[in-house]
Order: C-alpha cells, then sequence, then structure tokens
C-alpha cells in the first residue's frame, strides 16, 4: 500500500472515532425530557397508590398480632398464678389486702409473672405485655381490662342483672363455660384521659364490676369513673382479641362482645323468683 494511501485511511479512522466521541458526549449529556420525568412520577406514584394501603393493612395485622399475644402472656401468667394459689383466678383483687386494706387488682397480682423482677411501684407494672400497640392512648399502664361481673338471675336461668359487686379472688373450677366466657379484653380508649384525672392512674380501673363499663356512654370529664365504659369494641378494625377462662385467645366481633352470656361465668350471685325483680 502505498503511503498516500495509509494517510487517507488513518484520516477516516480518526475523523470515524471523533464522530462517535462526539455522539457520545452529546447522548450523555441530554438527561431526561420533562414528558418523560412526568411519566416517571406518574408510575411511581400508581406504585405508591397500591403499595401504602397494603403496607397499612400488614401494619395494623402485626399489631393486632401483637395484642394477641400480649394476653397469651397473660393467659400463661394466669396458669402460673392458678397454679401456685389453689386454682384460683384474680378478678380485680382479694379481701384484706390492697388499698384501705381491702383489694389487690389483677395487673399487681399477676405483675410478679409478667416481669422480671419484683414490682415496687405503678411504675414497675408498666409491662410491655399490658401495652396495646393499637391502644391510642399512653396514658395508660394497662390497655386490658377484666371481667369483674357479677349478676343476679332468675330461678328459670334468664339473667336479669348486674349487681354492683366485683368478683374479686375467684376458683376457676366454678366457671361453668370456661371456653366461651370471656375473662379479659381491650379497655376503652378515655380520649380525653378522664378516667385518668378522676382515679389518679388508679390500678383499679382495669376491672369490669358495673354493668355501664359495657353498655355506658364513652368516657367525658363531667362524668363519674365509675359510670362510663371501660371495653372498647373495635380495637382491632370491627373485631377485639379476647382472653377466655380457659386461657386461650380468640376474636371476636362488636355484636359478641356485647351478648352479656359472653360475659356470665354461670355463678349467680343471688336467684330469685319472677321476671320483673
Amino acid at each position: 500500500m502505498n503511503p498516500r494511501g495509509a494517510a487517507d485511511m488513518t484520516l477516516k479512522g480518526e475523523r470515524r472515532i471523533i464522530i462517535i466521541m462526539d455522539r457520545r458526549a452529546r447522548t450523555a449529556g441530554r438527561g431526561f425530557t420533562l414528558i418523560e420525568l412526568l411519566v416517571a412520577i406518574s408510575i411511581l406514584s400508581i406504585l405508591m397508590s397500591l403499595l401504602l394501603p397494603a403496607l397499612e393493612k400488614a401494619r395494623k395485622a402485626s399489631r393486632e398480632a401483637v395484642c394477641g399475644a400480649n394476653q397469651h402472656q397473660i393467659g400463661l401468667a394466669l396458669a402460673q398464678y392458678s397454679g401456685e394459689y389453689f386454682d384460683m383466678l384474680p378478678r380485680e383483687g382479694v379481701p384484706g389486702m390492697g388499698k384501705n386494706g381491702r383489694h389487690v387488682p389483677w395487673p399487681l397480682l399477676l405483675a410478679p409473672y409478667l416481669t422480671s423482677d419484683s414490682p415496687q411501684s405503678r411504675a414497675d407494672l408498666a409491662s410491655d405485655v399490658l401495652q396495646d400497640p393499637e391502644h391510642p392512648n399512653p396514658n395508660h399502664f394497662s390497655h386490658y381490662v377484666m371481667n369483674g361481673l357479677s349478676f343476679k338471675v332468675a330461678r328459670n336461668g334468664r339473667i336479669l342483672k348486674y349487681t354492683a359487686d366485683r368478683r374479686g379472688i375467684w376458683p376457676a373450677a366454678l366457671v361453668r363455660r370456661p371456653s366461651e366466657t370471656i375473662y379479659l379484653t381491650s379497655f376503652t380508649d378515655d380520649p380525653d384521659n378522664s378516667i385518668i384525672r378522676q382515679t389518679h392512674a388508679s390500678i383499679f380501673v382495669y376491672d369490669m364490676w358495673n354493668y355501664l363499663h359495657l353498655f355506658g356512654p364513652n368516657t367525658g370529664s363531667n362524668r363519674s369513673a365509675s359510670n362510663v365504659r371501660r371495653v372498647q369494641w373495635n380495637r382491632h378494625g370491627l373485631r377485639n382479641n379476647v382472653l377466655h377462662f380457659d386461657l386461650h385467645v380468640s376474636k371476636m366481633v362488636r355484636d359478641e362482645i356485647l351478648d352479656i352470656e359472653n360475659w356470665y361465668d354461670g355463678v349467680p350471685r343471688r336467684e330469685f323468683e319472677g321476671a320483673g325483680v
């Protein structure tokens, strides 16, 4: 090949290299157009709108599962307590002990089985097991309320009236339908902290002994803490976790929680004649 031909080929090769490099430089510096950015943002928005509800649903399911696990732990604590104290279950308190020499609330009796150390104050009772992650009020150290209801029952077996007596400590063997009867469920939101203000965070508010604790009005600063609702019917959507007397945990909807048969332990405080008493 003559020198001139070789020089022409070299020059053409250099031109090709320059053209390719110039194209790459222009392509690299071009970036995204406004339309491309809007399309990308629209796609991301659609993906987020699809993922966020699923993520929130998963979070709610997780919090409900934690609540159920808490109640299971409370059930295990009850089993330990019952095993040590002659098959008895705390249903508000024990006569002869506690505040004013009358009652020991169930969180205090179960605290040694829920925490690693013996509690010395109310602050020490704030075990994670007593906290429901779905409960909106952090001021209460327990987010669960226990069934201390007692009843007057007609001789025909019909439940007619509640009494205003707490059950206190109770023999587990007396509960006639332990797998169906509610022992514990979700405590009210107490949105305005009226129960806290009236009772000074008393641990006595986490039991039910008055029918208003189930069917009464919601909390309010102008109402006595003894006469307001203490049960939240819809803690987890349209249902609650419920611990039964046989210590298994189930889920109940509002109508089941409001069915008094599910709270009646089968042992009337008094029996009487007639339906109008």
